[in-house]
């Protein structure tokens, strides 16, 4: 007499996560080797073949707004819906609900899979519509599948980074991804942003209009380093972020080509006062001896000192540098006028490394920022002609001396 055969499959341990939704059945027998699982096929063959599809990471910037139908793996897409979950496109717009009123609650999950190697100052934009659908919202992390209304970020496909809780709609709202992406990468162990994955979810338990959310005009950007050496006279408009140049403005904040400068001032004339900056980033990888040259000019603004390091945005007039984006550390303040001014940036350089607690140089951000109440020519600053220089290879800085390679010191 046959015992009754059952299709089964020995994975080995290093490529589990590949497979994360597989259920393991009984204990291996004493032959199976000790890294090995056991999983049952005829109880999960739908998720081994969805976990067989190739799924194509999109370069950025990329949109997508549904004009031509549900995106395929191939377009970056992968999707997951569990019970009477339904995803579709309905007029133009990425439609999430239960195909069932009033059955079993489901799960649907849209994923895109993006190329971030090598960006940075990554962000997400797009507009949500809740057709009524009640708000579940997930935890801050998660591995695999939570049933909740939230968008999120992987790097991995298996730990996620809550962005946010899914509630209200909204239109062209602009999500900042880089903090919730490092948070991924250490969830996951792994500093690979090849196929970074984001992903829109819905729960609830009725069709739409009663439940359900629909997502369209999603575009992610992100910022390129550039090589060096480098230069910028704006002769041909605002550079954008593949031209590695990222920009914000708070209150009135104005930020603009004018004449062939970058203009930064207030566009109304009031007592609240606006912050703008542009940052540009740059690879110094293997640099040294970097120095920054630019033209300032000065058209009517006031002065407000920026400290010598700070986090974040800081209102004031001035230039800093940052290794990741978040600590800085000032270069100069910005008062008079000045023409083909030259700043020595491998001590500065070295400080931000400090105070990012990384040595990673791949992606330094130099921050030009002004800070008033008024429009040109009463307040406000220009820049023209900035340019970042360097040669290699890059070289240790102690303190205030720079260590040659000759063994001397120069202070």
């Amino acid at each position: 007499m046959f015992e009754r055969l059952e299709p089964r499959l020995l994975l080995n341990a290093d490529v589990q996560g590949l497979l994360a939704e597989l259920q393991p059945v009984d204990t291996l027998g004493a032959d199976a080797p000790t890294d090995a699982i056991e999983v049952d096929l005829a109880a999960d063959s739908g998720t081994l073949e969805a976990s067989a599809t190739t799924y194509t990471p999109q370069s950025v910037p990329y949109t997508q707004n549904f004009e031509s139908g549900l995106p395929t793996a191939v377009q970056g897409w992968e999707y997951y819906s569990d019970s009477d979950g339904r995803i579709q496109i309905v007029g133009g717009k990425l439609r999430m609900d239960d195909a069932v009123a009033g059955g079993n609650y489901s799960l649907n999950e849209a994923i895109l899979h993006l190329d971030l190697t090598g960006k940075s100052n990554v962000k997400l934009t797009l507009d949500h519509t809740n057709l009524g659908d009640e708000s579940d919202p997930p935890p801050t992390s998660f591995i695999g599948h939570y049933k909740g209304d939230g968008i999120s970020v992987s790097v991995d496909g298996i730990n996620w980074v809550r962005v946010i809780n899914l509630d209200a709609s909204f239109t062209a709202q602009t999500f900042e991804l880089d903090s919730f992406i490092q948070a991924a990468q250490t969830a996951a162990g792994s500093t690979d942003l090849s196929d970074v994955r984001i992903k829109f979810q819905q729960y609830d338990d009725y069709p739409a209009p009663t439940d359900g959310r629909e997502f369209d005009n999603i575009t992610v950007t992100g910022s390129i380093a550039q090589a060096i050496p480098y230069c910028q006279n704006f002769d041909a408009g605002l550079p954008g972020a593949s031209q590695g140049w990222e920009y914000y403005s708070d209150n009135n904040g104005r930020i603009q080509v004018v004449s062939g400068r970058l203009r930064m001032d207030d566009s109304v004339s009031d007592t609240t006062f606006s912050l703008n900056e542009a940052i540009l980033h740059v690879d110094l990888t293997g640099k040294s001896n970097v120095v920054l040259t630019l033209d300032h000019y000065n058209v009517g603004d006031e002065f407000t000192v920026i400290p010598n390091d700070f986090s974040g945005h800081y209102k004031g007039d001035g230039i800093a540098l940052s290794v990741d984006g978040v600590h800085w550390v000032k270069i100069t303040d910005l008062i008079g006028s000045f023409t083909a001014q030259s700043f020595a940036l491998d001590i500065i350089i070295a400080n931000a490394k400090t105070a990012a607690g990384s040595t990673d140089v791949s992606d330094v951000r130099i921050k030009i920022q002004q800070y008033d109440n008024f429009p040109a020519f009463q307040d406000g600053r220009e820049f023209d002609n900035v340019c970042v220089t360097a040669s290699g290879p890059e070289i240790d800085v102690l303190g205030n001396s720079q260590v040659i390679a000759d063994g001397d010191s120069t202070p």
